[in-house]
């Protein structure tokens, strides 16, 4: 290995072998990685043999270049091949995409989990604030539900599709349908008002559990240590956040309520409307009767 006070690189070795100019009496060159942070696989720096990195390093002779990793075969290639491979990366390192790829991946890397992240936590705060994920207001959507599935069985017209009505029977039975319906109406809107008075008054409750366990803390004299106190502390005062974040949320929840009951009570009145059309108020030679209605005429001599 050359006593020179400067180490020669990995070109410089190659070339000198090259021209067949041997350094002194050696016949090998050992050569370790350049140490940088950035990936330059052909800047290597010359070694002596004891200072070889074990786990990976090149053997240079008038030959050839051996590359050895450690559990892995030995890789040689001729010294022509080589040089001509670390002017072709040197060359593409000019280019300024080439140049700066790594640190443009890099920022993009960055850029797209940035983004994720602030997407996560937009998506975990509407995901908290939505009526359905508190558990009180899914429980009585829940129940709200279960009652406008049983309402959707509710006939407000005459639907008998082989009846011939007078129009006297006809109104009669309007008038009938028009009380039945009034009556679960009623009762359905009494059951949704006490589903929805019940939910308010868990949430005002538990809004002035939380506020009494917490004023309790500074009054109570404890003998548990600091960390235990410091732990039921939080866990109380967080209790007290997500109740007050509950409670301010009765109003949107009505709300909610109200537009689902208008939504699916204005559903039941188009289907009830449509079947009548298209099924009580059908004629032709398939119907079961002559038509909707039955009446007599009665001629005078005027």
């Amino acid at each position: 290995v050359s006593r020179e006070l400067k180490p020669m690189t990995g070109k410089e070795v190659v070339e000198r072998f090259g021209k067949g100019r041997h350094l002194g009496k050696a016949k090998f060159v050992y050569l370790n990685r350049s140490k940088t942070r950035h990936f330059r696989p052909y800047d290597l720096i010359e070694v002596h043999q004891h200072k070889a990195n074990p786990d990976e390093h090149w053997i240079v002779s008038c030959f050839g270049i051996m590359h050895k990793v450690r559990g892995q075969p030995s890789e040689s290639m001729a010294l022509y091949e080589w040089h001509r491979e670390a002017v072709l990366w040197s060359a593409l390192m000019k280019i300024p995409f080439y140049k700066y790829f790594l640190v443009r991946k890099a920022f993009h890397r960055w850029r797209a989990n940035q983004k994720f992240n602030d997407f996560s936590n937009t998506r975990q705060r509407l995901e908290s604030r939505l009526l359905p994920a508190v558990p009180r207001f899914g429980t009585s959507l829940l129940q709200i539900s279960k009652l406008l599935q049983e309402l959707q069985l509710l006939k407000l017209l005459p639907l008998e599709p082989s009846h011939c009505f007078a129009l006297s029977e006809f109104d009669f039975t309007v008038l009938q349908k028009y009380r039945e319906g009034k009556l679960i109406l009623g009762k359905f809107f009494n059951f949704c008002k006490m589903i929805l008075d019940k939910t308010c008054k868990d949430s005002v409750d538990k809004l002035k559990f939380c506020e009494s366990q917490t004023k309790q803390d500074k009054a109570i004299f404890s003998k548990e240590s600091l960390y235990v106190q410091r732990q039921k502390k939080e866990h109380r005062e967080k209790n007290l956040a997500m109740a007050q974040e509950e409670a301010s949320c009765l109003g949107n929840f009505v709300l909610l309520v109200d537009q689902i009951l208008v939504s699916h009570l204005l559903a039941l009145t188009r289907v009830n409307i449509c079947s009548f059309i298209e099924n009580s108020m059908a004629t032709g030679p398939d119907c079961d009767r002559d038509a909707l209605f039955a009446a007599k005429l009665i001629f005078t001599k005027e």
